[in-house]
């Protein structure tokens, strides 16, 4: 279950978003959003070129292809034709959206959906995992002061979801590659200067190494 995500000193500005999204290029996931209700949001027209336009990776449900939504990128309507959602499912979304401020009229984000999208994106950040573990471990190390306080649960919140574990205080770790979307997390969070993010082994990792062994065994099988 996602946590609810207070934030401090987040910069929502559309220009700075997008910077971030075209300097690190993390990857999302929109596979397990619900269908016509988080996602169409998502889908809204100005928000979608907003995020092609950044060429971030994203991985798509079955029913909609990233061609499609190129594609379609202008039309609101269109896009939600190409998902596999019956008609009543779309008509109860759009009144939402509308109540909630989400959109306008003419189905463009309002600056209220923009937040809103983005924060759903940001919760669905996916980590690619490889076939067989390198051996090595990507380390957060951070110290961020109490002035920073919603910052900081942002950020141990979005570790914990991806799948880092706590090997002390202020430490945390993960097996696979995921430097891009730990270095967007920590640029949109403003917190790269107490923060450190390392790649190496670790001494004594048997216990680290049986836990993850468990979620991906696979990976893990040499060991």
């Amino acid at each position: 279950m996602k946590r609810n995500r207070k934030i401090d000193k987040l910069d929502l500005n559309p220009i700075f978003i997008k910077k971030l999204l075209q300097k690190h290029k993390p990857v999302f996931s929109l596979k397990s959003l619900e269908k016509g209700g988080e996602l169409t949001l998502l889908l809204t027209s100005e928000f979608l070129k907003f995020f092609l336009a950044t060429s971030a990776a994203l991985m798509m449900p079955d029913s909609l292809s990233y061609y499609k939504m190129k594609r379609n990128q202008d039309d609101f309507l269109d896009l939600l034709n190409n998902l596999d959602i019956k008609n009543w499912r779309k008509n109860r979304s759009l009144k939402k959206l509308k109540e909630k401020g989400f959109i306008k009229n003419n189905f463009r984000l309002t600056r209220k959906g923009f937040n809103k999208s983005l924060f759903i994106l940001i919760n669905n950040i996916a980590i690619k995992i490889p076939k067989i573990w390198d051996g090595k471990w990507r380390m957060l190390i951070f110290d961020i002061p109490k002035n920073y306080a919603g910052n900081r649960n942002f950020l141990r919140n979005h570790l914990i979801d991806i799948g880092f574990i706590q090997i002390q205080k202020s430490v945390w770790a993960f097996p696979f590659p995921c430097k891009k979307e730990i270095k967007f997390l920590i640029e949109l969070t403003k917190t790269e200067k107490y923060t450190y993010f390392i790649t190496g082994k670790i001494h004594n990792d048997l216990k680290f190494i049986k836990a993850y062994k468990k979620i991906f065994p696979k990976q893990f099988k040499k060991y």
